[in-house]
C-alpha cells in the first residue's frame, strides 16, 4: 500500500528531509553503465569457469562414450606452472580408511580410543563426525593395541582375520616400526594411491580395480601399503615386489592374500606382459637415476618405466611419486644441493638431477646394491616429454606425499 500521509517529524527525520530523499537520483552516465555491465559479466564468466574447472568428478559427453574429465587443477600443465609448482596439495579423500572404518565402527563406542588428533575439547566425537585422520588412527589402535590384548573376545578374533597383530623383527626392512605404524602408514599410502586413481579415472574405474583388479606395489618393502589395501578391498589380486629377500619372505609369511616377489635391481622382471590393472610405487622413482650412467645410457628411471609399460594392461594405471619442485628446498636437501637441483630441473633440456646418496650404493641391505639408486629430482614436464612414446601423465598432485614428493598418474600410450 502506498503511504500518502507523511508525518512532520519521525525519529529525527523532518518533512523537508523526507522530501529530499524522494527527489530523483542523479542520472548515471551511459559510459559507466557499460563499465558496470562489463564487470558483472566478467564476474559471472569467472564463476562459471571456476565451477567448471573444479568438477573433477564430472563426466562429459563425446560422440561415442562418456569420458572422465580430469579437473584443471589436477593437470600437469596447471600444477607444474611456476605459480603452483611448490604448493603442497593435501588429501581430500581416504577410500581405504573409509572402508575399513565402516567395517570396524561397531567398536568405536566400546573402546576407550585415545584420539590424539581430535580437536573436540569434550571427549571424542561420534563415529559419523570424527576426522578422517582419526579414523586411520582408530584402525591402527583397534587392530594393533586393543584387540591383541583381548584374546577371548570373539569380535576381536574376527578383526584379527582382517588385520592381525603385526610384529616386524628388527632385521626386516620396514618403513614403519611397530604394528600401529605399519597399519597407519600403509593406510596413508593406500589412500594416496586410490585418491589419485579416483581423481584421474573416476569412481567407476576405482570400483573396477578395487573389486577384482590385479594390483602391484612396486618396491613395497615388507608390504604395508598393499597389505592395507588388501584388507580394505579383499577382492583385489594383490602383489608386492621388492629386491630385499628378507622383506619378501616376511611378507609372504605374514600378509594374508598378498603374493610377494623378490625383484631384480635391473629390468626385466619375471612378470608376464599386460598383467596388472594398477601398479603403484611410493618413494621409488624418487630414488632412480634418470640420467645416463655406466650401467645405462637411458637411466634406470626410464628403463624401469619401460618395464612397467610391458607388464601393465593397456587400460591400466601407473601411480608413482617423485621429487619435484616441492622437494628442491626441503628436508632432504642442503643449500648447495637445492641450488644444483633447481638449476637442473628448471632447465627443460636437462630436467633431472641425481645424487648417489647411499654409501657403497647400498640402501639398508646388500640386496639393493645399485649405482643408479640414490636421490633424484625431476621436472614432471621434462619426464612427460621423455616418456611420451610409452606413457602420458594424466594427473599431477604436487607434494601430495608428505608435502615432499609429487604424485603422478600415468596411462599407457596405445
Amino acid at each position: 500500500m502506498r503511504r500518502t500521509n507523511v508525518p512532520k517529524t519521525s525519529e529525527g527525520v523532518t518533512k523537508d528531509s523526507y522530501e529530499n530523499l524522494r527527489k530523483p537520483s542523479p542520472t548515471i552516465p551511459v559510459f559507466w553503465k557499460y563499465v558496470v555491465g562489463v564487470i558483472v559479466l566478467c564476474n559471472l564468466l569467472t564463476l562459471f569457469f571456476y565451477q567448471h574447472s573444479l568438477a573433477s568428478w564430472h563426466k562429459v559427453k563425446n560422440d561415442k562414450n562418456d569420458i572422465w574429465q580430469v579437473a584443471e587443477f589436477h593437470k600437469l600443465q596447471t600444477n607444474n606452472h611456476e605459480d603452483r609448482r611448490v604448493v603442497c596439495l593435501v588429501e581430500v579423500f581416504k577410500p581405504a580408511t573409509i572402508v575399513l572404518f565402516k567395517k570396524l565402527s561397531q567398536f568405536y563406542k566400546k573402546v576407550d580410543f585415545p584420539d590424539t588428533s581430535n580437536h573436540f575439547k569434550d571427549g571424542n566425537a561420534p563415529a559419523s563426525m570424527i576426522m578422517p585422520d582419526s579414523k586411520t588412527q582408530f584402525v591402527g589402535f583397534l587392530t594393533q593395541e586393543y584387540c591383541p590384548k583381548q584374546a577371548s573376545d570373539k569380535e576381536c578374533n574376527e578383526v584379527a582375520k582382517m588385520i592381525g597383530e603385526i610384529v616386524i623383527p628388527e632385521d626386516i626392512h620396514a618403513m614403519s616400526r611397530g604394528g600401529k605404524g605399519f597399519v597407519t602408514g600403509g593406510l596413508y599410502n593406500a589412500d594416496l594411491v586410490l585418491e589419485a586413481l579416483y581423481f584421474a579415472a573416476g569412481p567407476e574405474e576405482l570400483n573396477r580395480i578395487t573389486s577384482g583388479g590385479k594390483v602391484l606395489d612396486w618396491g613395497g618393502s615388507s608390504g604395508r601399503s598393499i597389505g592395507m589395501m588388501k584388507a580394505a578391498y579383499p577382492g583385489i589380486d594383490a602383489h608386492n615386489a621388492d629386491p630385499i629377500l628378507k622383506s619378501i619372505e616376511w611378507a609372504n609369511d605374514n600378509l594374508k592374500g598378498v603374493s610377494s616377489y623378490k625383484s631384480p635391481v635391473h629390468p626385466p622382471t619375471e612378470y608376464g606382459d599386460n598383467k596388472f590393472d594398477l601398479i603403484f610405487a611410493i618413494s621409488i622413482w624418487s630414488h632412480y637415476n634418470f640420467g645416463a650412467s655406466k650401467s645405462s645410457k637411458k637411466g634406470a628411471g626410464i628403463l624401469w618405466l619401460e618395464e612397467m609399460r610391458r607388464i601393465i594392461k593397456p587400460d591400466g594405471y601407473l601411480i608413482i611419486t617423485t621429487h619435484g619442485f616441492v622437494a628442491a628446498y626441503s628436508k632432504v636437501t642442503d643449500m648447495k644441493t637445492a641450488e644444483l637441483v633447481t638449476e637442473a630441473i628448471e632447465n627443460k633440456n636437462i630436467g633431472q638431477y641425481y645424487v648417489a646418496a647411499f654409501p657403497n650404493n647400498v640402501d639398508w641391505d646388500k640386496d639393493t646394491t645399485n649405482p643408479d639408486w640414490g636421490m633424484s629430482w625431476i621436472n614432471p614436464e621434462w619426464l612427460a616429454e621423455k616418456i611420451s612414446n610409452d606413457w602420458k601423465i594424466v594427473l599431477l598432485l604436487n607434494g601430495r606425499s608428505d608435502c615432499l614428493q609429487d604424485v603422478l598418474v600415468l596411462q599407457p600410450v596405445t
